[in-house]
């Protein structure tokens, strides 16, 4: 079934460079701090954790959702990282994936897609 909702895509700069320059346990550690902070303040605005791509993660939220929560969200998470936000209304379809005793639920669509692409609807933060 297709729906529709603004999805929010927020990302590390200059991830690649900490990369390849701290240890393991260290960037693990990290990124473990960032995704509980994006969580928290996601959870807050009632959002859904889509899901993380390495720094990447994408949010969901109401389609109504409101400018100003989406900029105060920024804002609270880039008091602590150096973020880039993009954000958009998608139609987008949901899949739940199953491989043995694993299973999750991904996102697919032409507008998420955009996000990544920067086209003139998606806005960007940061």
């Amino acid at each position: 079934m297709v729906q529709k909702a603004t999805i929010i895509k927020i990302d590390i700069n200059g991830f690649i460079n900490a990369v390849q320059s701290d240890s393991p346990q260290d960037m693990a550690d990290f990124l473990n701090n960032y995704y509980q902070s994006v969580w928290e303040r996601a959870n807050r605005l009632n959002w859904r954790f889509i899901k993380s791509i390495g720094d990447c993660v994408l949010l969901l939220a109401e389609t109504n959702d409101s400018a100003e929560n989406i900029e105060q969200f920024f804002e609270d998470v880039s008091n602590n990282y150096d973020v880039t936000l993009h954000y958009r209304e998608c139609r987008f379809a949901e899949k739940e994936f199953k491989i043995s005793s694993y299973s999750c639920v991904d996102v697919f669509g032409k507008d998420i897609n955009k996000l990544f692409m920067n086209d003139p609807a998606t806005k960007q933060l940061g």
